[in-house]
């Protein structure tokens, strides 16, 4: 493993990280392959040339270590899907990835998703996973959480800026796996 770097400047605290790679090992491979036939539609793989599952992420998070809020897609790296899974049990029972500005009740289809970036984090500058904003996820081992990067909107896809999220402080080590399916072509307004 090595010191873990983002493209897009994210912050993230104490962390390493390794890549499997996808045409390399069977297992990253059976992974991939379940996550498309149970969360994408079956068209997904003619969407662009070069579509198709990332190398598959293991990252490693000491004692205190982040991952400060971020998406996983933008308007360079059409990261459709995002699966995240949960690999240890963690020391301390509070692990956990926010998500707040997601909702989970009924009125979760009518939250407005911001017009950008600095507008997501705008918004969530006053929220705290304390007081119960958003979407908490305390996963246990073997654990996952999957969620779409994009809207399905007519007349193509649109960022969706309620799937920012960040991993919370590690109140001891913890270890979790990533695993995106990205566009070829992205159609990103």
């Amino acid at each position: 493993m090595e010191a873990a770097t983002t493209a897009g400047g994210d912050p993230r605290i104490g962390c390493d990280v390794a890549w499997l790679k996808l045409d390399e090992h069977r297992v990253v491979q059976a992974v991939a392959s379940d996550c498309a036939s149970w969360l994408l539609r079956a068209e997904a793989v003619a969407w662009g040339r070069g579509s198709g599952f990332e190398n598959l992420q293991v990252l490693r998070y000491r004692r205190g270590g982040e991952f400060k809020l971020h998406h996983d897609a933008n308007e360079v790296h059409a990261r459709m899907l995002t699966v995240l899974m949960y690999l240890n049990e963690p020391e301390v029972a509070y692990v956990a990835t926010w998500f707040p500005l997601a909702r989970s009740d009924e009125h979760a289809k009518d939250a407005p998703n911001p017009p950008s970036r600095e507008a997501a984090l705008k918004a969530a500058a006053s929220l705290s996973p304390e007081r119960g904003d958003g979407l908490l996820v305390r996963p246990s081992k073997g654990d996952c959480v999957a969620f779409y990067n994009f809207l399905d909107e007519a007349p193509g896809l649109t960022l969706d800026r309620l799937a920012m999220h960040a991993g919370l402080p590690a109140p001891g080590e913890k270890s979790v796996a990533a695993l995106w399916f990205h566009l070829g072509t992205p159609f990103v307004r």
